[in-house]
Parts: structure tokens; sequence; C-alpha cells
């Protein structure tokens, strides 16, 4: 089953892990549990990021 959520636990590389999962009404998963990153995690990840961003954006 194709799952597009990267803040599932059940998430795997697009794939649910999960044999069977229940949908609500709007067609979204009730089964999902979601991962909160670290606010560090996430710091130190948005920096990098910003960087490359800015370290690319100045080659044009």
């Amino acid at each position: 089953m194709i799952c597009q959520n990267l803040f599932c636990i059940y998430w795997n590389q697009n794939q649910c892990t999960l044999d069977g999962i229940t949908l609500d009404i709007r067609g979204s998963c009730e089964d999902c549990i979601y991962i909160t990153p670290e606010e560090s995690y996430l710091k130190q990840k948005r920096e990098e990021l910003l960087y490359r961003y800015e370290l690319e954006d100045s080659t044009f």
C-alpha cells in the first residue's frame, strides 16, 4: 500500500508497513501515528538546507 506520509511511524520507503488501514470520511488514514522530530534536529536540518540553498543560489 503506497503511503506519502513521511512522519508516520508505519511509513517505509513510500509504503505502509501495516497489513490494512482504516480510512476516515475524507479518505485519510486513521491508523497513522505521527512522529515529532526533536527541535534540535529540526534546527540543524534547517540550517543545513538554508546553507545549501544559499550556496546554490549564489552560483547563478
